[in-house]
Order: structure tokens, then C-alpha cells, then sequence
């Protein structure tokens, strides 16, 4: 009897602690059950969760996911005020975002958020403004890649065919362009590697959401069993492994004073930094792998799902992707390749994919960031290192900047005088000083992507049955199917 009443006790204090530990002045929100937090009660497609949350909680609320404290920005308000108006103290990234054996496993662009961070960020910026997105360097080499994924298309002649593939395959070869300079056949061990890392680590990436909301349970025997932290860790070290290799065979056609692609570039610069006598150590060759890692996984996941998805809804919606044609055939006809400066002259194609950028929400919730210090926000404290989410999803569908956000209409996007606006609060890359550094890489990809489609195909109805446009849990947005038929136009 007084062993129940003890264990009673020990529930009641430790139920009285898990509440009474919450921080002060939070953001409206809930802390769930002790030690699980709200976590049951989550969606497998979390930004469904946050914004039923959001309606009754408000732009910025707190939950507890786990025993980890998380403050979710629901509403554009309260993200422009976090990332924008304090954008210093909020451009920190959790210190347990990677699974970090060793020093070096912080390295990146996508993790990291020091000293090393900026310079490698402030360099990448420069050399994409340098590589003129568009007017000459990389432009050519994207478009025989384009070429070739319509020569594939093609040989479907018109019937049902999964793009997720050759799409995927794709991508990943025109990060690599800007990577090494070259195109690398779909088969090329750079290309099946990255499809086959991505693919094996998105099943477990629900794994690495217990290492960080349960931050306690690797301490606990069998939990690097569990949480299949050996597995995790060699698919990272595996992958690492072919971005040294990609770095090494890149590096034998270097010469001092190179800069005709990212590899070459930060070579030179680490010759320019040796001698200005800097000694600094930023840029070595651990963090160019580990950069070149972060900017093929980032760089073709987005890429290829936000293209699934215009496939899709073009096939769903005919009368649009009539107009888009109609325009691309009027602009730049069918007898040469698009060109990036063409998008100035095809509003209508553009304000197309903004608005399917926008319904798509590829990335639904935005990676997590860290405020540096304690810090408010609508009137509410957030404590020092809270890690913060942002709902993109409930931004992009918030009736109040949309007017109708379910309506799937590219002319919200095109002003009075027949141009196209992009308001600040489409956000598929991001904001703030966080915001994704490949933005303008990505969207003259898509550009070309899709105006080349246009020129070469008419869309149908696969099997005369409409696609679904249902997603798949996961970090991206990923569409449950993309089968698409593309029936060759006639010349």
C-alpha cells in the first residue's frame, strides 16, 4: 500500500514539474502530456496540425513536441518580425539539427550558423551573382540537360509515364553542372548515389525527430539500436564519401585562378586567402565537402518535387496550361531553346508557377531555426535557443493574404499593367537571412524546365483518369504519384 502511494507521489510531482517547468510569457500554445508533449496528437503531415493549432492559438503559439520546447510562426506578421526584424538573433540553427559524432559534422550550409556559415554563404552568393544565372555560364549546360530529359519524354510517345525518376535524376545533375561543370550521364555512379542517399534516409527521417525532441533517449542502453543511429550515420558517411571523390576528380582540371564552377572557385579562393597570409581556416577542404553534400541534397529535392507538381497541375488544369503554351508560342516559338531572359516577356507562364509554388508548398514547414538570444515577438518571450518552426504551408493558404488560397489562379500574381508581382509572403525559399541561397538557380530551372515542355508536348489525361494532387509525410511535399502523359505536339 505505501509503495503505491509513493509511485502515486512520484506521478503527481513529476506531472506538477513537466507543467510547472514551462517557461513564463510563452506564446499561447499547449504542452501536451508530460515527457510525449503533443507529439500524439500530431499529424504525419505536421503542418496540418499546426494550422488547426494556429486557429486556436493564433499567428505564434508554443508546443511542446516531446520534451523539446518549440515556438511555431503560423502567420506572416510574426515570421517577417522574427527573420526580418531580428534577423541576427534568428538566424541560428538548433545544435542538435545533425546527427554530431564529431566537429566536422556541423560543417555545411544548411546546419551550421557561425563564422564558418556566413563567409561560406556570403561566398556562395558571389559566385552565383558571378555565374549571371542566366546570361551565361551555366544556362547553356542546364539546357542540354533539359534537352535531354525531353528526349526521354518523347519516347513514352504519349503514353502514362512516372517522371519522379528522370526528374530526380535531373536535378541532381544540374546542381552537379554547377558544381564540377560538367553533365554526368543519368547512370553515373554521382547521380544514382544522390537518388539512392535521399531515398534511403527520407524513411527515417522520423528518427532523427526523436533524436531531436527526445533529446534525453541516446543516453538511454539500445537506443542507438532503435533509433537506428549506425544507419543514419552511414548513409551520411557513405554520401560524404562520393562528394570527396566528386571534390578530388574536380580538382585535377584546376588552375589557379579558376572560377568556372563552385569547386574551382573555392580552390581559388583558398589560394587568394593562403596568400593574404589569412590563417583563418574557413575555407578547407572539410567544409567544400560538406558544403558540395548540403547543396546536391537541397538543391535537386526541392527542385524535382516543385516540377512533379507543375506536371500535375497542368494535367488537371488544361485551360491553364493551354494559355502558358499559347504564350510560350507567341514569345519564343518552337524553333530555338528558351532562355531565362525570355521570362520578362511570359507573365503569364511565370505568375503560373508562382501560383503553383504557392499551392505546392514543397517545403510545408521550414527548417528549423534558433534565436540566439531570448527574444519577442508579438509581445510573447521566446527564450534563448527555442527552436522555432515556420508553418509555410498555413502562409501560403491564409485566406487573409489570399483572398481564395484554394483556387488554383495564376492571375493573382499579375498586376495592372500586365507584369508580374511576387508578394513578399511567397515564401517557397524562405526569408530572411536564412533564405535559400539557390533561389535563383532553382527558379531559372523550373523556367526552363517548363517552357521547354511546353513547347515539345500537349498534356493528358493519363488512362483519361485526372492525377490526384494528395501528398506523401515527409520533410518535402512530395506528391503520392506522378504519372503524366505528355503527347508530343505535331510540328
Amino acid at each position: 500500500m505505501v509503495a503505491i502511494i509513493l509511485i502515486g507521489l512520484l506521478v503527481i510531482l513529476g506531472i506538477a514539474y513537466w507543467y510547472l517547468s514551462i517557461p513564463k510569457r510563452l506564446p499561447p500554445g499547449s504542452a501536451g502530456l508530460p515527457i510525449v508533449g503533443y507529439l500524439p496528437f500530431v499529424d504525419p503531415q505536421v503542418h496540418f496540425t499546426f494550422t488547426k493549432l494556429g486557429r486556436k492559438y493564433g499567428k505564434i503559439f508554443h508546443v511542446y513536441m516531446g520534451s523539446r520546447l518549440v515556438v511555431v510562426l503560423n502567420d506572416f506578421s510574426a515570421l517577417k518580425e522574427a527573420y526580418v526584424k531580428q534577423a541576427d538573433n534568428f538566424a541560428g540553427r538548433p545544435s542538435d539539427m545533425n546527427y554530431k559524432d564529431k566537429p566536422e559534422d556541423n560543417m555545411g550550409l544548411v546546419a551550421d550558423d557561425g563564422e564558418l556559415w556566413l563567409n561560406h554563404r556570403r561566398f556562395m552568393v558571389s559566385k552565383l551573382r558571378d555565374y549571371g544565372m542566366g546570361k551565361s555560364k551555366l544556362e547553356p549546360l542546364i539546357m542540354d540537360e533539359v534537352r535531354y530529359v525531353i528526349s526521354e519524354m518523347r519516347k513514352a510517345n504519349g503514353q502514362p509515364m512516372d517522371m519522379k525518376d528522370l526528374l530526380c535524376k535531373s536535378f541532381a545533375n544540374t546542381v552537379l553542372i554547377l558544381l564540377t561543370g560538367q553533365r554526368f550521364g543519368h547512370d553515373h555512379a554521382y547521380i544514382t548515389n544522390t537518388i539512392k542517399a535521399i531515398n534511403d534516409f527520407m524513411p527515417l527521417s522520423q528518427m532523427v525527430a526523436y533524436h531531436i525532441f527526445f533529446p534525453w533517449i541516446r543516453s538511454l542502453p539500445g537506443s542507438q539500436i532503435i533509433l537506428q543511429h549506425k544507419k543514419i550515420r552511414d548513409i551520411i558517411e557513405s554520401y560524404l564519401k562520393m562528394c570527396e571523390e566528386m571534390v578530388k576528380a574536380t580538382r585535377k582540371s584546376f588552375s589557379s585562378g579558376n572560377d568556372d564552377n563552385y569547386v574551382h572557385a573555392y580552390l581559388t579562393e583558398q589560394l587568394r586567402r593562403s596568400k593574404d597570409g589569412r590563417h583563418d581556416d574557413i575555407f578547407n577542404d572539410t567544409s567544400l565537402v560538406h558544403n558540395c553534400r548540403d547543396i546536391i541534397v537541397a538543391g535537386s529535392e526541392t527542385s524535382s518535387t516543385t516540377t512533379m507538381w507543375v506536371l500535375l497541375y497542368m494535367t488537371n488544369y488544361p485551360e491553364i496550361a493551354t494559355k502558358c503554351q499559347q504564350e510560350v508560342d507567341r514569345v519564343i516559338g518552337r524553333d530555338r531553346d528558351p532562355s531565362i531572359n525570355d521570362r520578362k516577356n511570359t507573365p503569364y507562364v511565370d505568375a503560373t508557377l508562382c501560383e503553383i509554388e504557392r499551392l505546392a508548398a514543397a517545403l510545408p514547414i521550414g527548417l528549423s531555426h534558433r534565436n540566439k538570444a531570448d527574444a519577442y515577438v508579438d509581445g510573447h518571450r521566446i527564450p534563448k535557443d527555442t527552436l522555432i518552426l515556420t508553418n509555410v504551408w498555413h502562409i501560403h493558404h491564409d485566406p487573409q493574404l489570399w483572398g481564395d488560397p484554394y483556387n488554383f489562379r495564376p492571375e493573382r500574381f499579375i498586376d495592372s499593367d500586365g507584369k508580374v508581382c511576387r508578394p513578399e509572403y511567397l515564401i517557397p525559399f524562405g526569408i530572411g537571412k536564412r533564405i535559400c541561397v539557390g533561389e535563383s538557380l532553382a527558379r531559372m530551372e523550373l523556367y526552363l524546365y517548363f517552357t521547354s515542355i511546353l513547347q515539345h508536348f500537349n498534356f493528358a489525361l493519363p488512362n483519361r483518369i485526372r492525377p490526384g494532387l494528395d501528398s506523401k509525410p515527409g520533410l518535402t511535399r512530395q506528391p503520392k504519384d506522378c504519372v503524366i502523359c505528355l503527347v508530343p505536339r505535331q510540328d
